[in-house]
């Protein structure tokens, strides 16, 4: 299974991320990342890693990250929608390649 975050803004998505349920970096090496790049190779080295299975019915924590945050998220004046999905993998290469997208 992988997961989607979508950040939208004014009804327009301004960010997005891939991820997989049970695979996720540490709050240390996301930390320890000086740049967007750097948080993209740390994520890409963690998807690099075989998924844990998740039994029918089962949980899983997961952990989805925005390498860059659009400037409008910033502003105090602009508001954003988060929509998290869930969908399934046909196959290994299914799995996000890249951390994020924008």
């Amino acid at each position: 299974m992988g997961l989607k975050l979508e950040v939208s803004s004014q009804g327009q998505v301004v960010a997005a991320a891939d991820g997989l349920p049970g695979l996720f970096a540490t709050p240390e090496e996301l930390y320890q990342a000086r740049n967007s790049q750097e948080v993209k190779a740390v994520l890409d080295r963690v998807f690099a890693a075989p998924s844990p299975p998740i039994p029918a019915g089962g949980r899983s924590d997961f952990l989805l990250v925005l390498p860059d945050i659009p400037p409008a998220l910033l502003s105090a004046t602009d508001s954003a929608e988060l929509k998290v999905t869930a969908h399934p993998l046909l196959n290994v290469a299914d799995a996000p390649q890249r951390a994020a997208t924008n």
